[in-house]
C-alpha cells in the first residue's frame, strides 16, 4: 500500500517532465529536436536527444529535466519502471515510447517557464537548451550495472557541448531543474561557468532539498563518486559525504559571485516518499530534513538562497503554479526574474 502510493504521487510528477537530441535534427514549432548518437543512450538502451529553441538573444536557459532515480536499495526495472523514466520520446522511433510518460516528454507540452506566449515568463526571450532525463542517475552517471545504463553525465555532457560550439558570447544564463533535475544544475554549473567566464549566471533547483542520508552506495552504481570527485573537484570531501548538496557547496564556493537557489515545499508529498523508500524508513518530517540541509550549506557558503512555500506539491518550473505562488508577498515568478537579472534576491520563506 505504501509503494502504490508513493507511486500515484509519483506518476504525477512524470507527468511533469520527461524528454529528448546526432547529427540528424527535427523541428517542432520553436523546438528542435538533436539526436546525438555517439556514447549517448539511455538506461535501457534506446537513443538518447535533447530540445533546444534558438531565439535572437544573447541569453541561455539550461533546464534539467526530473523523473525519478534507482537508489541503490530499489529495484530498477528496465521492464515494468515505477520509479524512473528510461527513454527521451523521439518522434518516429517506436523504441523510444518504453516511458512512463513518453507523451509528455517535449517541453513544447509543459507550462510554466516553457509557456514562451505567457508575457510574465522571464525566459520568453531566452535560448533554451532543455536536457532530457532517462539514465535514473540525476544526470550526473556514467556506469553500466545490473543492465542499467547510468549514463547520465555522458548525455548531459554532450547536450552542453553543443551550447559550447552554438553561443559564443553570452550575457545571462540560467541554470535550472525540477526534482532529479535540481541536482545536476548545481553540478554543471562551474562547467558553464568555465565556458562562459564573463557571463551573469544564477541557478535554481526546484524541490530536490530535503535528502539526508547516506548515498554512497547508490552513487557507486550510478559511477557518480569518480565524477563528483574527478570532474567537479570534490576531491576533499570523504566519499561516504558525498551527497546531492555537494555541488552546491564545492560550486558555490568556487564561484562566490554566482547565486545558487532553491524553491521547495516543506510538505512535498512526493519528495517525502522518495526520501522514506530511498533511505530505507526515515520518516522524519521534510521540513525538519530541509531546514537541516539548508543550514549546512549556509555554513558553508555565502551565496544561497531559498524560497519555501508551506504546501504538499511537488516542482514549480513546468507548471502555471510559478506564476501564481506568492509568499509574504513575494511572488515567485518574480523572485525569479530578480535572480536571473541578477539580484541578490532575499530568502523568502512562510
Amino acid at each position: 500500500m505504501f509503494k502504490r502510493i508513493f507511486y500515484i504521487f509519483f506518476f504525477a510528477l512524470i507527468a511533469l517532465s520527461s524528454t529528448a537530441a546526432c547529427s540528424s535534427n527535427t523541428k517542432n514549432s520553436e523546438w528542435e529536436t538533436h539526436l546525438l548518437g555517439g556514447e549517448t543512450i539511455c538506461a535501457g538502451g534506446s537513443p538518447y536527444a535533447f530540445f533546444t529553441r534558438q531565439a535572437e538573444s544573447n541569453n541561455l536557459l539550461i533546464f534539467f529535466q526530473p523523473g525519478g532515480g534507482c537508489p541503490a536499495n530499489m529495484p530498477c526495472d528496465l521492464e515494468n519502471p515505477q520509479i524512473f523514466d528510461p527513454t527521451v520520446y523521439i518522434q518516429g522511433d517506436k523504441s523510444t515510447k518504453g516511458g512512463m510518460m513518453w507523451d509528455q516528454d517535449h517541453p513544447e507540452s509543459q507550462g510554466g517557464i516553457f509557456d514562451l506566449e505567457n508575457e510574465l515568463n522571464p525566459f520568453g526571450d531566452y535560448n533554451i537548451l532543455y536536457i532530457p532525463y532517462c539514465t535514473a542517475d540525476v544526470h550526473i552517471g556514467n556506469n553500466v550495472h545490473d543492465g542499467v545504463n547510468y549514463k547520465g553525465y555522458i548525455n548531459s555532457s554532450a547536450a552542453l557541448d553543443w551550447a559550447y560550439d552554438q553561443f559564443d558570447d553570452l550575457e545571462n544564463i540560467f541554470i535550472a531543474g525540477s526534482s532529479a533535475g535540481a541536482v545536476p544544475a548545481s553540478f554543471y554549473a562551474g562547467f558553464v561557468a568555465e565556458q562562459y567566464p564573463d557571463a551573469q549566471i544564477a541557478v535554481l533547483g526546484d524541490c530536490n532539498g530535503s535528502y539526508r542520508f547516506q548515498m554512497t552506495d547508490s552513487l557507486e552504481n550510478w559511477g557518480a563518486i569518480s565524477i563528483m570527485q574527478n570532474e567537479l573537484g570534490a576531491t576533499d570531501i570523504p566519499r561516504e559525504k558525498l551527497n546531492f548538496d555537494t555541488a552546491t557547496i564545492v560550486n558555490g564556493a568556487r564561484y562566490p559571485e554566482m547565486i545558487f537557489a532553491q524553491f521547495n515545499t516543506d510538505e512535498d508529498k512526493v519528495e517525502q516518499q522518495f526520501v522514506s523508500m530511498a533511505s530505507g524508513g526515515l520518516d522524519t518530517p521534510l521540513a525538519e530534513l530541509l531546514a537541516a540541509n539548508h543550514a549546512d550549506i549556509r555554513a558553508e557558503i555565502d551565496n544561497f538562497r531559498t524560497y519555501t512555500v508551506n504546501d504538499t506539491y511537488h516542482t514549480i518550473l513546468q507548471t502555471k503554479r510559478f506564476y501564481k505562488e506568492s509568499v509574504n508577498d513575494v511572488l515567485f515568478y518574480q523572485w525569479v526574474t530578480d535572480l536571473a537579472n541578477g539580484v541578490d534576491v532575499a530568502d523568502v520563506a512562510p
